[in-house]
């Protein structure tokens, strides 16, 4: 994608409705391969080495250079929806959920019947619901719901779109299971989420 739209740019066809096509994929390409290490969270056993510090850091300029193509996109139409979809997408693939959520929501007032984008915001707003419940629960001494909920926000988003979520539940889970004496399955645990932020001080910490 990225060597036709290249081409298109050098004859000037980058705004015609094949280039408007193209830079669309090409978003929806950068996101997805943005995500694609996420997905291995599902496929294996978790190690201190499951995703390499460096192969995080190639994969995330891809979410990077797909808001510099859907800016472009939507200087020439703000109403598209699915672009929208997609920057929302590349903004919570960097952490940036309150941006993301304006993108989102922008995204539904021009499409209110957009599914993706409508799951998206949902799988948000569960995750960081569940995330503060489980911590109430931790901090009064109920480990045992705090243990499950924190396990029914990870199983939410077992597609690890929103990778600082869950991390983040990751983390409190590992808390809550060595608080428990489970050691070994706490170590799993902030082993993923540092897979997913392998620079995070306070995984680190934990760890």
């Amino acid at each position: 994608i990225r060597t036709a739209l290249h081409r298109l740019h050098a004859e000037g066809g980058a705004e015609s409705p094949l280039g408007t096509r193209l830079r669309k994929a090409f978003i929806k390409a950068l996101v997805e391969r943005s995500d694609a290490l996420q997905h291995e969270r599902s496929f294996g056993p978790v190690s201190e080495n499951l995703l390499d510090v460096e192969e995080i850091a190639e994969i995330t300029p891809f979410a990077e250079e797909a808001l510099l193509v859907s800016s472009e996109l939507l200087k020439d139409n703000p109403a598209d929806s699915e672009v929208r979809y997609w920057r929302g997408r590349a903004l919570v693939r960097l952490g940036r959920h309150e941006d993301a959520q304006i993108q989102l929501r922008q995204g539904l007032e021009e499409h209110p019947e957009h599914q993706g984008i409508k799951d998206l915001i949902a799988t948000m707003t569960s995750l960081e619901e569940i995330t503060a419940r489980g911590t109430e629960f931790y901090r009064g001494g109920r480990l045992r719901e705090a243990l499950q909920l924190f396990t029914s926000g990870i199983d939410r988003d077992q597609e690890c779109v929103d990778v600082h979520a869950v991390s983040l539940l990751h983390y409190c889970r590992s808390t809550v299971l060595r608080r428990c004496g489970d050691f070994a399955q706490g170590l799993e645990d902030v082993n993923v989420a540092l897979s997913l932020r392998p620079k995070w001080t306070k995984g680190l910490y934990l760890r």
